[in-house]
Order: structure tokens, then C-alpha cells, then sequence
């Protein structure tokens, strides 16, 4: 049986601020999960946490566990896994989803990139 460990929300924290180093990721998450920008710098900082539906629209772009951001157990595995998927997701899910909307921001605008 895995070990479980007690951690705070602000795992899931310094988990998004691995993956959205790259510029304009941050921007990206926001539009994608239909907020502003100030709330994800607002969930980077732990300042506040995202509700349960933006959490599994999370998990689902970067695949960030909702368990994560829960203020109960889990394991450390979780924690490893999401780790794990952020050094990933640098060269790849959040480059995508910055490409997506950046994009999305040239055929709003009708401006070639």
C-alpha cells in the first residue's frame, strides 16, 4: 500500500508553476478554463483555489490531479505523478494549449502569425 501524505493545497500550486514557465502559459490556462488571468496568478500563489469544475478542467488540459488541490490525504504517488506530468508538460500540454490560444487570438483579431 502506498504511503499517504499530508499536504496542502499549495501542492497543486507549485505543481502549475512548473508547468507554466513558458510564456504566455498562464494566459493560455485562464482562457481555456474561462477565468481571468488574476485567478490563476491568485491559484499560483495559493492565495485561492480553484473551484471543483476549473480543477477538472485542470486535470483534463495538464493533467494536474483535483486530488491535488483537495485539503485531504492522498499519496504520495499522486504527488509524484503530477511532478512527473509537469516536467512533461513544459515541452509539451501547455505548449500546445499556448499555441491554441494564441491562435484563437489571431482569428478573433484576423491577423496572420
Amino acid at each position: 500500500m502506498p504511503s499517504v501524505a499530508k499536504l496542502t493545497p499549495s501542492v497543486a500550486s507549485e505543481v502549475l508553476k512548473l508547468m507554466l514557465t513558458p510564456r504566455g502559459a498562464r494566459a493560455a490556462l485562464a482562457s481555456a478554463v474561462d477565468e481571468q488571468p488574476y485567478q490563476v496568478s491568485h491559484w499560483l500563489s495559493g492565495y485561492t483555489s480553484p473551484s471543483p469544475k476549473r480543477r477538472e478542467n485542470i486535470e483534463d488540459l495538464l493533467g494536474v490531479s483535483w486530488r491535488l488541490w483537495a485539503v485531504y490525504e492522498f499519496t504520495e504517488d499522486d504527488v509524484a505523478r503530477a511532478f512527473t506530468s509537469a516536467k512533461r508538460s513544459k515541452s509539451c500540454g501547455v505548449v500546445k494549449l499556448v499555441e491554441a490560444h494564441e491562435a484563437a487570438k489571431r482569428a478573433k483579431t484576423g491577423t496572420e502569425g
